[in-house]
């Protein structure tokens, strides 16, 4: 009998030794866009190393965009969009546009899924930059703890 705890006590510490630890599967997260101008909800908090799936929804009747980043990132984005011409951003495509940000355009009606892995702690933001989207406020924090 102690043989047999012995050989069940060395096995546990070879496989925490090992490491043998199971991946903590991914949070699905619902965001609804809105004609509003809103992205809901409006904060989402997340943990460092946290991997998350966003589930995106446009619940308007007009085209939206969705593209995570930094506040530089953001900036960099409003940047590009605005040097397009104007018939080309509306519901534009990311690839067809030029550019891989990660950003999506979602049709009125129609969703999309992206996953992140947050690795930072910080603030990041999910932006509209459809002409005039994220000015009015069209945005959301994720803040990262």
């Amino acid at each position: 009998m102690r043989r047999l705890f012995l050989l069940i006590a060395a096995l546990g510490l070879v496989t925490a030794a090992c490491g043998s630890v199971a991946a903590v599967p991914p949070r699905f997260i619902v965001i609804s866009m809105t004609d509003a101008m809103r992205f809901v909800p409006d904060t989402i908090t997340v943990a460092v190393g946290e991997t998350v799936v966003l589930q995106i929804a446009n619940d308007g009747q007009i085209a939206h965009e969705f593209m995570v980043g930094d506040a530089a990132a953001q900036n960099a984005h409003a940047a590009l969009m605005a040097a397009m011409p104007s018939a080309t951003t509306t519901g534009h495509s990311h690839d067809a546009a030029g550019h891989d940000d990660g950003g999506v355009s979602v049709a009125p009606g129609s969703g999309a899924v992206r996953e992140y892995t947050f690795t930072t702690a910080g603030t990041v933001f999910i932006g509209c930059h459809e002409p005039g989207h994220y000015g009015a406020g069209m945005v959301t924090r994720i803040v990262v703890r």
